[in-house]
């Protein structure tokens, strides 16, 4: 295909990744962990924020900061909230389009900028008030900044991909593995080959180390010392990690018998293509072996802070970062495949794979992690106008994951109708008009749905996909 032709179909799908992204952020409703944010650390000072007071691993300093500084202009809106990943899409975009372009070229290259984008659950976070979009954003720069060097040798270029990873592990603390990654491995390759110059590069590792340090000390000790890194998992790498990634990259929480057919095939699929490169291709400063040591050293770092200090084995959104890493090192594997008709055969073919799961999953209502809250305007609206037409305040009870986004939108005063009546979060309030109720389970937070309270109430409403249920107590009929 002509470069002029790439050109114009690399600018139309980022126009219309944009506007996904612009939409969803207009239209998704607030989240709990977004709520959690604004609450509880938007408000607090710079210092605080920074030294993780109150300390909570929910923080995430970068994304506080710059939603504090925009709140400073006035608006309070989530729609203000969420401009700094919005914003940060445009870098992803760039720096995505920038690595598939002008290094893995061609339609190899295209194939990989589409692969990098064609996930739904990664784009979720481009429109939230969270810091994992961010995080993706700088992680990309550092990769590209972190190419060049290789390919130039020029010192400048490890300061910035230096200076990017930081980013990116203050934007999400999970990041620091790839940021550790990233830093051996420029001190291995600078030191075991000529033309690097080592002690430039020494000088700037350790200068970036030991701010990110100063700025990471008093964190990671109370998020130590409080027990706060509760999020994760006790299973594995691959039961945790992967199958993680898998299920929400097919958005959707739920683990079943495919997605375990989906992750093992595209394994089978990584390695074989990864193996067989490896095997031909003998440039040990190759961008595909550079990259794929980062990926191995991130997994192993992972194994080995669990064995050792007990951390927990990072899922979905903490362990997203490793999402570009293996597209990156599985497209630049078929660059290098000997048989290269084959391997582009196998790379159109998953971005079909991951075109038809993005084009079936997208949408502009939900999250696949909060997906319960989708719907909490919608129902606040029905019972507030319930509430006028009779003119009475309905009062409210619900399952606490929903006590963020119903709280948040009480607080803005747009339901004089509705009193919300919640006294226990773990249980109902008897004497309340409505209540929302979760189905489902979500394991990581402790939330189990207690089905025998909902007995002998009236179901108003039902949301069968996110098992969200509005039910109204017989006796305010």
């Amino acid at each position: 295909m002509k470069a002029k032709n790439l050109h114009i179909l690399y600018l139309l799908v980022s126009i219309a990744a944009m506007l996904y992204i612009i939409i969803r952020t207009l239209n998704v409703g607030v989240t709990y962990d977004e709520c959690w944010t604004m609450n509880d650390f938007v408000n607090q000072s710079v210092l605080h924020i920074i030294n993780f007071t109150p300390c909570d691993a929910n923080n995430h300093i970068v994304n506080t900061l710059l939603i504090k500084l925009l709140f400073s202009l006035g608006n309070h809106s989530i729609y203000v909230a969420r401009l700094p990943n919005v914003l940060a899409f445009i870098f992803y975009l760039y720096f995505s389009y920038l690595i598939a372009n002008r290094f893995i070229t061609g339609t190899i290259g295209f194939a990989t900028f589409l692969l990098l984008l064609l996930n739904p659950f990664l784009l979720d976070f481009f429109g939230l008030a969270r810091g994992y979009g961010i995080a993706l954003a700088f992680e990309m720069g550092s990769i590209y900044y972190l190419i060049r060097f290789i390919r130039t040798k020029q010192t400048r270029y490890v300061l910035i991909a230096l200076i990017a990873g930081a980013f990116a592990v203050l934007s999400n603390l999970a990041l620091l593995n790839f940021w550790v990654s990233i830093l051996w491995i420029i001190f291995l390759v600078s030191l075991a080959h000529n033309g690097f110059n080592f002690k430039k590069i020494l000088i700037s590792g350790i200068v970036c180390t030991a701010v990110l340090a100063a700025i990471l000390y008093e964190p990671i000790r109370k998020l130590s010392e409080h027990k706060n890194l509760f999020y994760g998992g006790n299973n594995g790498f691959y039961s945790d990690t992967l199958v993680s990634l898998t299920k929400y990259t097919c958005y959707t929480p739920h683990v079943s018998s495919i997605t375990y057919c989906l992750l093992n095939l595209f394994i089978i699929i990584f390695l074989v293509l990864v193996g067989v490169s490896c095997y031909f291709q003998h440039a040990l400063l190759s961008d595909k072996n550079i990259l794929l040591l980062i990926l191995l050293s991130a997994i192993f770092a992972t194994i080995v802070q669990h064995y050792f200090i007990g951390t927990l084995y990072l899922i979905d959104r903490t362990a997203l970062f490793f999402y570009p890493l293996i597209i990156l090192v599985l497209c630049y594997s078929v660059r290098e495949f000997p048989l290269l008709f084959y391997g582009q055969i196998v790379l159109y073919f998953m971005v079909l794979c991951f075109g038809i799961n993005f084009f079936n999953k997208a949408n502009f209502y939900k999250t696949a992690v909060w997906y319960y809250d989708a719907h909490t305007k919608n129902i606040l609206n029905l019972i507030n106008e319930e509430g006028r037409k009779k003119g009475v305040k309905k009062s409210l009870d619900f399952s606490w994951p929903f006590q963020c986004s119903v709280k948040y939108y009480l607080a803005e005063k747009e339901y004089p109708f509705i009193e919300n009546h919640q006294k226990d979060m773990w249980d109902f309030e008897p004497n309340a008009d409505y209540y929302i109720y979760l189905g489902d389970s979500l394991e990581k937070v402790g939330y189990t749905p207690r089905r025998k309270n909902i007995i002998g109430k009236d179901t108003v409403l039902t949301y069968p996909n996110e098992s969200v249920f509005l039910l109204r107590d017989t006796a305010s009929k």
